[in-house]
């Protein structure tokens, strides 16, 4: 494990920092909001209560255009800002229900972020491992033209690409099912 970090050093680090900037942009941009936009979106949150997880076709769909675009290198960069909008909003999300229910509000979140997306954002996080990969393999194979070597690793990392998507997709199917009951029974926290 010790070294896998070590080996993978630089990419953590700026995973951690896009994380860390989402996190704090989705803070900030829901403190600059107007008064009335923050009042309905606070009364909003307030008056909801199906707290669901249902991102099963967003991120089927993204993730695929995602992996599909890795191959034409404009992924590249659109892999980290999928990310950073993951980032986004959880910030947003801790801030807006801290603001409406003080700190039952932000424990209520924090449970719900951890059930429902740590495990989904650090698959993620290795699904853009691997599509950064097959762009950087692609722009190998645009120079070095026809190496078997680099066809071979951007085979390997499209299969994992893809068994990525799979997972998430079951994942996502079975939070579909599972966060109602676990959200029913914090709700209490608000």
């Amino acid at each position: 494990m010790h070294n896998y970090f070590k080996k993978y050093k630089k990419y953590i680090l700026i995973i951690l920092v896009i994380i860390i900037i989402g996190i704090f942009l989705g803070i900030l941009n829901f403190c600059l909001k107007d008064d009335t936009s923050r009042n309905n979106i606070i009364n909003t949150i307030k008056n909801y209560h199906d707290f669901r997880y249902n991102f099963i076709f967003k991120d089927l769909i993204i993730m695929s255009i995602l992996f599909v675009l890795s191959f034409f290198i404009i992924g590249l960069p659109l892999n980290y800002l999928y990310l950073f909008y993951e980032s986004f909003a959880i910030g947003y999300l801790l801030v807006i229900f801290f603001i409406s229910f003080n700190l039952s509000g932000l424990l209520f979140i924090m449970i719900f972020i951890i059930m429902n997306k740590i495990l989904t954002i650090l698959i993620k996080v290795l699904f853009i491992k691997t599509n950064t990969n097959i762009s950087r393999y692609i722009i190998g194979l645009i120079i070095y033209k026809n190496d078997s070597n680099i066809n071979n690793k951007i085979v390997n990392n499209s299969k994992k690409s893809l068994l990525f998507i799979m997972i998430i997709l079951l994942l996502n199917i079975i939070l579909y099912f599972l966060s109602p009951i676990v959200s029913k029974k914090i709700l209490f926290l608000l």
